[in-house]
């Protein structure tokens, strides 16, 4: 295996290798998950797990056995391919230290199809050099982000056979029994909508809606329940798409995670107070009938008019907020990271808006892992229609999971010298990653609180990121 291999030669190979798996060429994604192994100096999960999976089809007789068995290649790997050329996977995110508490297990092997062996533990990018296209190393080890960048580096392909045959070949947790699927989300009161006819925000009449809102407790049990208010304002994109933008009152509020927030990343780091000017943003996701109509396309690969566009790069939710602002007359931007978690937290300072933890009744993301001490529940595999769980007290919807979220920001490293007014961070280097907010509906719950910050570069497009716009408030607001 050559030395001289980049972090895009290995998420090339990754990329086939998942292509294979789901075309169930068996075989070839063997030969590729193997090459990805050596590639990473043998510390890669993705690699790990689907070589663990196709060892307990094999096993199991549901795949044949290979013509003749796979070894380390002596070939060099394939040249990048140009952008264009690139099927995007999941990114992943740097290792963090091992946890002294137990961490729950995915579901068993047998249960889980090609897709969910490939998206388990993986993790949207976290580093601005794209080290997250290589997954966490092996968990018995404390890593910290200088070792792991050390670690990137290829290594002896000999790492291979140790790999494998420590971690592949060992057996697999195969009793555990599925989850128990969960009601849809947790019952609220139906939202009331009122026009108000003597205001108007943007040139358009305001509305207002009463809605309620709940908190859980760390088992994910609702412990309260709160009537709130909110205005928004409707826009009509055509063809009866309405685009419905949720107004957020002026305010200051702490950026960041406190050192104490379970599973935090040093990223979140230091938490610092910033002051936010009144806005407008939108109640869901971009949907894919709002992007249809906008942009002529769609996509996505989860179809549907009201789920989340996704399957966007950076440059795309840019682009779709330059046409918005030419049809409307208004500026529409992406949100920028500081308002994107104002508007997330809604007034909270927990780590998600609904509380200590989350649970599938509330969110749309891997419950097959827990946070707290909820029990574990449906991991639906795919996106949901926007508006479908309890909103937060600004009315928003679906900031925790379905999507991962686009901002304007460029990536950095912590929020040491951070601007505090909320207008986005960016950078002298116009390439360097952006900014992705939220979590998805394939990522654990650490990974959809409401500091958790991932970047990924500006022209990544994968089915677990999508967008919602801001719209620059007036100053009468």
């Amino acid at each position: 295996m050559p030395q001289h291999a980049s972090l895009s030669d290995i998420a090339t190979l990754k990329n086939d290798a998942y292509r294979a798996q789901v075309e169930q060429d068996w075989e070839q994604a063997e030969r590729l998950w193997i090459r990805v192994l050596a590639a990473a100096s043998g510390q890669d999960t993705d690699a790990i797990k689907a070589l663990q999976m196709i060892a307990v089809k094999r096993n199991a007789g549901t795949i044949p056995e290979p013509a003749q068995p796979p070894k380390p290649p002596e070939a060099p790997l394939p040249e990048p391919k140009k952008d264009s050329e690139k099927v995007a996977t999941p990114p992943v995110v740097s290792p963090q230290p091992a946890q002294s508490s137990p961490v729950s297990s995915p579901l068993p092997i047998s249960t889980q199809t090609p897709v969910q062996q490939y998206f388990n533990r993986s993790r949207v990018a976290r580093s601005a050099r794209r080290i997250p296209l290589i997954d966490q190393p092996l968990a018995s080890q404390q890593w910290t982000r200088q070792k792991f960048l050390k670690w990137a580096g290829l290594g002896s392909a000999g790492l291979v056979t140790a790999v494998v045959g420590r971690e592949v070949f060992k057996g697999s947790p195969l009793s555990e029994p599925q989850p128990p699927k969960d009601s849809f989300s947790v019952a609220v009161a139906e939202p009331k909508y009122t026009q108000l006819t003597e205001e108007v925000a943007e040139g358009l009449p305001l509305w207002r809606v009463d809605f309620e809102t709940v908190t859980v407790d760390a088992r994910g049990q609702v412990t309260e329940r709160f009537a709130k208010q909110a205005n928004f304002f409707k826009k009509n994109l055509g063809n009866g798409v309405i685009l419905e933008m949720g107004k957020i009152p002026a305010g200051s509020f702490s950026m960041g995670s406190p050192d104490t927030e379970k599973e935090r990343d040093a990223d979140e780091s230091p938490q610092h107070t910033v002051n936010v000017s009144s806005f407008f943003i939108g109640k869901f996701a971009v949907t894919q009938a709002q992007y249809q109509q906008l942009m002529g396309n769609n996509p996505a690969s989860f179809k549907g008019e009201n789920h989340p566009v996704e399957g966007v790069s950076w440059h795309d939710a840019a682009e779709f907020c330059t046409k918005l602002s030419r049809q409307t007359g208004r500026t529409y931007r992406l949100p920028s990271e500081a308002e994107w978690e104002y508007a997330c937290r809604a007034g909270t300072t927990t780590p998600f808006y609904f509380g200590e933890t989350i649970t599938s009744a509330l969110a749309n993301y891997n419950a097959s892992y827990i946070y707290q001490s909820e029990p574990k529940g449906e991991y639906r595999q795919q996106t949901t229609e926007v508006g479908k769980f309890s909103p937060n007290a600004f009315g928003l919807y679906d900031m925790h999971g379905n999507v991962w979220e686009w901002c304007q920001d460029h990536w950095h490293n912590n929020y040491q010298g951070a601007p505090n007014d909320g207008r986005a961070w960016l950078s002298e280097d116009k390439e360097a990653p952006r900014l992705l907010r939220g979590g998805s509906w394939f990522f654990n719950p650490r990974d959809c609180r409401s500091a958790t910050r991932v970047s990924n570069v500006a022209g990544f497009r994968n089915l677990t990121c999508g967008f919602r716009v801001v719209c620059v408030a007036s100053r009468t607001l």
